[in-house]
């Protein structure tokens, strides 16, 4: 057994520290630790926060071998099963920029029947960054959505669209002075100042 499948057994100790710092080492081997994506993966829906958050720095940190993980994320996203494709958001959301091929995908689940998937496709695009602004109108339109948490996930992913995301102004400037919300009026405040910088 090398060093790759033994970290692989810790991250299924029984412990939190015991999965969190396997998380951490297997994040320091870099793509050498690409066999562990699928279990990283796994660990992204811990019980523990901090396992939860090494876990996704060590997908981050292994990068490509990380990164062939999208497309197979990608079909979960379009799973019948509305937690499956919650947890397959928010994998891509860990993934950040190396999930940018998903930025299509994530769009489309925008308009889920589910809110914890529209919720986090929010929050993974805003995460995903690169070829995003095609999200623009929908992000937009979660504006309007009653869950204040997906409408701050919104404000914020079009804060992160930035210039490209000019015809959200309008409606964000509404937001910012009428959302029942402040913290929704602020993510909408900031966003705008984002897209306005450009």
């Amino acid at each position: 057994m090398d060093a790759v499948d033994e970290l692989v057994g810790q991250l299924r100790g029984r412990t939190p520290a015991t999965r969190y710092r396997a998380a951490q080492r297997l994040g320091a081997l870099g793509a050498e630790a690409g066999r562990a994506v699928p279990t990283l993966l796994s660990a992204l829906e811990d019980t523990d926060g901090d396992v939860r958050h090494f876990a996704g720095a060590a997908l981050r940190q292994i990068g490509g071998p990380a990164a062939k993980a999208v497309p197979g994320l990608l079909k979960e996203l379009r799973s019948p099963v509305p937690g499956v494709r919650s947890r397959a958001a928010h994998a891509l959301r860990q993934l950040g920029p190396l999930a940018a091929r998903a930025a299509a995908g994530l769009t489309t689940a925008l308009a889920d029947d589910h809110p914890e998937v529209r919720r986090r496709a929010a929050w993974a695009l805003a995460a995903v960054g690169a070829g995003t602004e095609k999200a623009t109108a929908g992000l937009t339109a979660l504006l309007a959505d009653p869950d204040p948490d997906l409408r701050w996930a919104a404000a914020h992913a079009l804060g992160v669209i930035g210039p490209k995301a000019v015809k959200a102004v309008p409606t964000l400037t509404t937001v910012a002075a009428n959302d029942a919300n402040a913290d929704v009026r602020e993510a909408a405040t900031e966003a705008i100042r984002k897209v306005r910088a450009g």
